[in-house]
């Protein structure tokens, strides 16, 4: 054979040998081009199941078996997310609830060969009551570890207010967590996590709100206020967290509030006016050159408080340590011995004070002891003043008697001063106890004078026996 004719045969069993290659990869092309048009790719994970190269029919196999294991249930064995415990049921009976979505997946793979993993929503049906009957199982489980949550709340101890901090408990409510369990279960989600479902407290320790009533209950209990009245005397009382402690009040829903109205103020300032002693009817009256002496007060000038403003003080100085002085409503009658009449029987003597200087010191002759006529003692007002007049009454024998005199003024219904012309200038000494007055003060004309210029209504007359 030529060497033409064999470089000829070996060129047509080279080409043979090409073609065939060409039509093996074409049909392994074709192959595969039809496989995987009816096979998922590698690494193909569907509702939380591997469908590696497995066709529709294949997959929809798979997973109706992964249907019959365990579904896994976690909630908490108690608060505060540390610890769990995992519940695997039984016997949920889940089907598949639209296999088309299986087909839908092999077609996207055509057109995204990267995307690997396919989830849809409500993938599967499920028996409600199935689920129902198992979830029972679970609560019944978890009833040994039900623990339930707790808000932040006030706790009031003897020195002071503080923040009881919140509980995480365990409780779910059933019909929730029933909800979630059959949205998972159609989703293929597992496990199935309880805990953020877990009833968590409403108030938490740094709740605002509570802290700013903490606050201000402390403030509160840190307050101590002392108390002087207007006259300089100082009240051996005080506002503080022992009274104020009491004050503090709890709210339906466990929490306290504080109770600073009238009503609490009112009950302590009474107190306070008790501890005055503003209501005694005496004071010791500075007489003069000698000792005080223990006077009764007539009932209009027993001195008062002013309570509406006393409380009004309290509420603003709530929360401070302070001394507050109380005003009185009526003041004492030490505050009216700056204008002021003084008599005093024993001595037979009447001093007049006007913006605080003696201004007449006089003898005097006061009602007869003898007679059952003495002048009465006691703290009185100028009734009224009037000059050139008779003064007419009764002798004690039955006998009437009339009397003129320049200036007279009554205080006390018949009883006043006057000028007494017809004492010829004998005032003063024993004189009143045998030969006294019916009841008036018998002054000298110039005394008399004296007064009835400067006396008014509102001078305080104070008669006396020293």
């Amino acid at each position: 054979m030529s060497t033409f004719s064999r470089g000829k045969k070996k060129v047509i069993i080279i080409s043979s040998i090409i073609i065939l290659i060409i039509i093996i990869l074409s049909l392994a092309l074709i192959g595969y081009k039809n496989y995987k048009s009816t096979h998922y790719s590698k690494g193909t994970i569907i509702q939380g199941v591997d469908c590696s190269n497995l066709t529709v029919k294949k997959a929809k196999q798979e997973i109706e078996k992964s249907l019959s294991s365990k579904v896994a249930f976690v909630f908490l064995k108690d608060g505060n997310n540390k610890t769990a415990i995992t519940y695997y049921a039984k016997n949920i009976k889940r089907e598949i609830a639209n296999d088309k979505q299986l087909q839908i997946a092999l077609e996207a793979q055509k057109n995204d060969a990267k995307q690997k993993e396919f989830n849809y929503e409500n993938f599967f049906s499920v028996n409600e009551q199935e689920v129902r009957k198992c979830l029972k199982e679970v609560f019944k489980l978890q009833e040994q570890y039900l623990v339930q949550s707790k808000d932040a709340y006030l706790q009031l101890t003897e020195n002071e207010m503080k923040i009881v901090p919140e509980i995480y408990g365990t409780e779910i409510e059933f019909e929730v967590a029933l909800k979630k369990a059959i949205d998972s279960l159609k989703n293929s989600v597992q496990p199935i996590d309880f805990r953020p479902l877990v009833n968590k407290p409403k108030v938490l320790s740094t709740n605002e709100t509570l802290v700013k009533k903490c606050n201000e209950a402390n403030k509160l209990l840190n307050t101590k206020l002392e108390f002087n009245l207007s006259d300089g005397t100082n009240l051996d009382i005080a506002l503080d967290k022992n009274t104020i402690i009491n004050w503090f009040q709890a709210s339906e829903d466990g929490q306290f509030y504080i109770d600073n109205t009238q009503s609490n103020l009112s009950s302590f300032v009474d107190s306070l006016l008790e501890k005055a002693n503003v209501s005694e009817s005496t004071f010791m009256f500075p007489a003069t050159n000698i000792n005080p002496i223990k006077l009764k007060i007539r009932k209009d000038l027993i001195a008062k408080i002013n309570k509406e403003e006393a409380i009004k003080q309290i509420q603003n100085a709530l929360g401070t340590k302070a001394t507050i002085t109380l005003n009185y409503e009526v003041e004492p009658i030490t505050k009216r011995l700056n204008n002021y009449i003084e008599l005093d029987i024993t001595r037979q003597t009447l001093w007049f004070y006007k913006d605080g200087k003696c201004i007449l010191k006089s003898l005097c002759v006061t009602g007869s002891v003898a007679g059952g006529h003495s002048t009465p003692t006691g703290m009185y007002f100028l009734d009224a003043k009037q000059t050139n007049t008779y003064l007419r009454g009764y002798n004690n024998d039955g006998s009437r008697y009339t009397s003129f005199v320049n200036y007279w003024m009554p205080f006390n219904g018949g009883v006043g001063f006057h000028d007494a012309s017809w004492r010829n200038g004998r005032f003063g000494g024993q004189i009143y106890k045998t030969n006294g007055s019916h009841g008036c003060v018998n002054l000298p004309y110039n005394s008399a004078k004296t007064l009835y210029e400067n006396i008014n209504s509102s001078t305080l007359i104070i008669i006396y026996k020293s």
